[in-house]
């Protein structure tokens, strides 16, 4: 898949076509912005033909002197309030061309707190004309994060508005459209957009990310859907779709409209010991292709890695020795697959092209054949087929999902169990291990390598074993990292599922925890 264009994220190439199919402009006065909101319009290709003029009143004299703010309305009210951020957006209508205006004042930084109105706090208006009449509305943000963050929400929060907005006017009448009138338009009414909400421990530039992503799709439903970022954006009580990446704990309780969330990550395991998540409530994880071919680029690096001894080769560099080992071919090497879901069947079908003796595992011996397996790869069922299977492969490829059963699945005397001089490739969950027991089968040379992406504590302590034995690779959990550009086109396709009461895609099994 490509990569996006960064100078046109998908937002902004809905919000420009959009506009232009109806012939409207638009123009925007930013405080807290600095701009950012006009950059980002005038970066699109072609936008003259609907962004007409951006102004910056930073100061409260430029409020005044190019937007006509009164001075005593910043006196009574200050800066950011209701009243002058609307004022702000009227006087931009009415001095450029434009049939929208945008108009944002906040805090962003710590210098410009106030009792009541915290870093964070942030007033969005946006006014147009009905009959050559102005009218305006506002909205009150209170944004997480620090100074950059805070900016960037304010700039995807008032496209998103604007977006809004756009989609709610008419096209003008005849083939291909035209030109409509300026100052012509009418708000046509339509119902409240359902909301959703984004919750997880992201970063400040990784929830602007996926803020972006997310709304870009959302904006392409129908109907539309807005997402906000704090419950009391909704307001609570209007939120209908939670998006999560490991959330805190408690953040969807105190939301009575909360009828499905969707998870970001292919884990759900911290969701599901979450006791605030409502029973019964739908729940479905992230199955995208992306993130498989991601794993099986993984899984194909570890094992080459591990059949050719490159690992050891860099060991040998760091000791500066030059001695050539022993070359193993692939049909040679046994691997195998514990986890035999979308990812376990990428990482199956990048492996059997190079000749591998590839093993899967699987719970049940009565239950089908998976699809999409290749041919080649020989099932190992039950209890007693995953014994043999261990002391048969050279190469145990962990791909389970965390579920009571899976919770320390890799002790001491399943370690045990493995041939003496196989390797273990750990890329699923860091709770499947038991750390000690792994040490100590490497220490003694039961085990040659392991590579692990997952751990029991995450980030791993820099005091931790892992990091200096000379058997161990560590991966910072990077395996297979959910891609926003990807992602929020599957997640939203299931809010889309949720608007039209059909059931969500990958709907999670509660009862066996994937």
């Amino acid at each position: 898949m490509d990569a996006p264009d960064p100078g046109r994220p998908a937002l902004l190439d809905a919000l420009a076509e959009a506009l232009r199919a109806r012939g409207l402009r638009l123009s925007t006065a930013e405080s807290c912005t600095g701009g950012l909101i006009a950059a980002a319009c005038t970066e699109q290709p072609g936008s003259s033909d609907w962004f007409d003029r951006g102004v910056v009143s930073y100061s409260n004299a430029a409020k005044t002197e190019l937007l006509g703010v009164p001075a005593d309305l910043i006196e009574a009210e200050g800066a950011v309030s209701e009243p002058v951020a609307r004022a702000m957006a009227e006087g931009v209508l009415q001095r450029s061309a434009a049939d929208l205006a945008l108009a944002v004042t906040g805090i962003a930084g710590p210098g410009g707190a106030r009792p009541g109105k915290p870093v964070g706090t942030v007033w969005l208006a946006w006014a147009w004309r009905v009959a050559g009449t102005p009218c305006s509305a506002a909205l009150r943000l209170q944004l997480p994060g620090d100074r950059r963050a805070v900016r960037e929400a304010t700039r995807q929060e008032a496209l998103v508005r604007a977006l809004d907005w756009a989609h709610a006017q008419p096209r003008p009448s005849g083939e291909g459209g035209g030109t409509a009138p300026a100052h012509a338009t009418a708000v046509v009414p339509r119902p409240e957009a359902p909301v959703a909400l984004l919750a997880g421990r992201f970063t400040a530039v990784e929830q602007a990310v996926w803020a972006e992503a997310l709304q870009a799709e959302l904006a392409t439903l129908d109907p539309p859907w807005r997402l906000v970022s704090d419950p009391a954006q909704g307001p609570a009580e209007a939120i209908r779709l939670a998006f999560v990446a490991n959330p805190p704990p408690g953040v969807l309780a105190g939301l009575p409209a909360l009828a499905a969330v969707q998870s970001l990550w292919a884990g759900v395991d911290r969701l599901l010991a979450d006791p605030s998540l409502p029973a019964g409530l739908p729940l479905a994880r992230m199955v995208d292709p992306a993130m498989s071919a991601a794993m099986a680029e993984t899984a194909l690096w570890a094992v080459l890695a591990l059949q050719r001894g490159f690992f050891d080769y860099a060991a040998q560099q760091r000791a500066a020795q030059w001695r050539p080992l022993p070359q193993r071919r692939a049909d040679e090497t046994t691997v195998l697959l514990l986890g035999l879901g979308q990812m376990g069947r990428a990482v199956a079908c990048a492996l059997a092209p190079l000749g591998h003796r590839l093993l899967g595992w699987r719970r049940s011996a009565e239950a089908p054949r998976p699809a999409g397996l290749p041919p080649g790869l020989r099932l190992q069922p039950g209890e007693a087929g995953l014994r043999a299977a261990l002391a048969e492969a050279d190469l145990v490829l962990n791909l389970l999902p965390l579920t009571p059963a899976t919770q320390g699945f890799f002790d001491a005397a399943r370690l045990a169990q493995m041939r003496p001089g196989a390797a273990l490739i750990h890329l699923a969950r860091g709770a499947q291990l038991v750390e000690p027991d792994l040490l100590a089968a490497l220490d003694t040379g039961r085990l040659r390598h392991a590579v692990l992406d997952v751990f029991a504590t995450e980030p791993l302590p820099g005091d931790h074993p892992f990091w200096r034995h000379p058997r161990v690779t560590v991966l910072p959990h990077v395996a297979a990292l959910t891609d926003p550009r990807s992602a929020a086109r599957i997640a939203a396709a299931n809010a889309q599922a949720l608007a039209e009461g059909r059931p969500l895609a990958h709907r999670v099994d509660r009862d066996r925890g994937y």
